[in-house]
């Protein structure tokens, strides 16, 4: 799953020649993600990915390309959902992650932008990746009625922090048989 996007700004990011380039083009896109001002200063870096994009389509590539400015930390691991990046920052963040990863599942299409930019801060903050390519394929579809994006970054979420759970634990304390006694009777 790739988006021509998304390899342009990996491109950017990783190319050493053109930093005062990436600099100014990433600045510019992360003010995109705070204001409509901004918005327009972030065209000239988006605008030619979007030719044939419906208008839900469009603002997910902007949105998309705000946040891999923010943190352009990319994981290229194939369909690795927001779900499994935010059971890592469980991992070293503990449970508190919980109360806004279920704030993210319930949103709606408005209002998802203001919780990824948290969500993207904090992953920042721990130096997790993000897989944007999966991110944007699943901002297109977060509309769907049948939620099959938030059904997979939950699945995804509590997957990964049962295995993070059950890898701290010793063998004894991850096998729930361990607890019982063994049957003695002859």
């Amino acid at each position: 799953m790739s988006s021509s996007l998304i390899e342009h700004l990996v491109d950017l990011y990783k190319d050493e020649s053109r930093v005062s380039e990436r600099n100014a083009a990433f600045a510019h896109l992360r003010r995109g993600l705070s204001n409509l001002g901004g918005r327009y200063e972030a065209f000239r870096h988006v605008e030619h990915f979007t030719l044939k994009c419906d208008s839900h389509q469009r603002e997910c590539h902007y949105l998309v390309a705000g946040l891999f400015a923010a943190h352009p930390s990319h994981s290229e691991e194939k369909h690795f959902s927001l779900g499994q990046s935010l059971a890592l920052l469980r991992a070293k963040r503990g449970d508190s992650i919980d109360r806004r990863f279920h704030a993210l599942l319930d949103s709606l299409a408005d209002d998802v932008a203001d919780h990824l930019r948290h969500a993207v801060s904090l992953l920042k903050s721990e130096t997790i990746p993000v897989n944007y390519s999966q991110l944007l394929w699943d901002l297109q579809n977060w509309t769907d009625a049948e939620k099959p994006v938030q059904l997979k970054w939950a699945r995804d979420y509590w997957r990964e922090a049962d295995s993070q759970t059950n890898t701290s634990l010793g063998p004894e304390e991850s096998q729930t048989d361990s607890a019982i006694p063994a049957n003695t009777e002859k």
